[in-house]
């Protein structure tokens, strides 16, 4: 059953990332298990989630990401993204990320509603906080 409203809401993660979508000059690729979350305007950039990977935590909200460059040349690389629920509830803070390979964790600001890539993710992750969360008490 949370599995359906993942997917559910997953869905709706693409609707709700639209905006940061709509203005883009080139439709970013569906990717099959994967909900995109943001893009730039030229899709040389691309964030998206990985369905049945979010987890909620005590602070915040954890979800694995996949983000596609294609510029200087094509990578991917998988993340795990992490919101707290300060930052949701402020409107602005920071959401953290670790690649699975290891390393430090690194920053990147969040403004709700900004126009950044960085926003919209964590737009994103707010989103699922707020209605994966409540829908699953």
């Amino acid at each position: 059953m949370i599995i359906k409203r993942f997917k559910t809401i997953m869905a709706l993660c693409f609707l709700f990332s639209l905006p940061a979508v709509a203005m883009a000059n080139v439709t970013p690729p569906s990717i099959p298990g994967w909900a995109l979350f943001a893009a730039d305007d030229n899709a040389k950039t691309v964030f998206y989630g990985k369905e049945g990977s979010l987890k909620f935590t005590p602070t915040g909200v954890s979800v694995l990401i996949q983000l596609v460059t294609k510029d200087p040349e094509d990578s991917v690389v998988y993340i795990v993204a992490n919101m707290t629920k300060e930052a949701c509830s402020n409107g602005y803070g920071t959401w953290t990320y670790h690649a699975l390979s290891g390393g430090e964790s690194k920053s990147i600001d969040y403004v709700k509603g900004g126009s950044s890539l960085g926003a919209n993710v964590g737009d994103v992750l707010c989103y699922l906080m707020e209605h994966v969360k409540n829908k699953k008490a």
